[in-house]
């Protein structure tokens, strides 16, 4: 499942946020991080990311409020930041919300089926692998978390 939101999550940031590549096969070295950052993330720099579409997210952001706190980062890189982003917040279980939010807008726009399986798209996961089983899993599977698929979080 890792590969799977590194890869589409990838694609969706990309395609929403105007990131010069889209291809849901050549993305998936999005989630390939060519560095972590340490307690610095360094100044914020848009590289291939449309500017103009941050700027606009920026603007919708603080139309509804403000308060948010927002970080678009890509391969570890800063690409943009606003609001209060050295405030923590409790956010639980998030991933869900934001992966159904980005994943519709594909679906909508006819770029994803949401019947497709990993196998059908071509995602797989890191050593081990995913078993055949496993690559039998839907996209809605994977929203709905009722994939079959298992990895422990971070914190686990």
């Amino acid at each position: 499942m890792r590969i799977f939101i590194s890869a589409l999550t990838s694609t969706v940031l990309a395609t929403g946020l105007g990131l010069a590549s889209t291809s849901l096969h050549a993305v998936a070295s999005c989630g390939q991080v060519a560095q972590w950052p340490g307690t610095n993330w360094g100044a914020p720099s848009s590289g291939a990311w449309n500017a103009a579409l941050l700027a606009q997210a920026q603007q919708i952001s603080a139309e509804q409020g403000g308060d948010a706190a927002v970080m678009v980062v890509h391969r570890g890189q800063l690409v943009a930041q606003w609001g209060q982003t050295g405030t923590p917040r409790l956010v639980q279980s998030v991933r869900k919300q934001l992966l159904s939010a980005l994943i519709g807008q594909e679906v909508a726009a006819g770029r994803l089926d949401p019947d497709a399986s990993l196998l059908e798209l071509g995602i797989d996961d890191e050593a081990p692998p995913l078993r055949p089983e496993q690559r039998q899993a839907r996209v809605q599977d994977l929203l709905e978390s009722r994939s079959g698929i298992f990895h422990s979080a971070h914190y686990e």
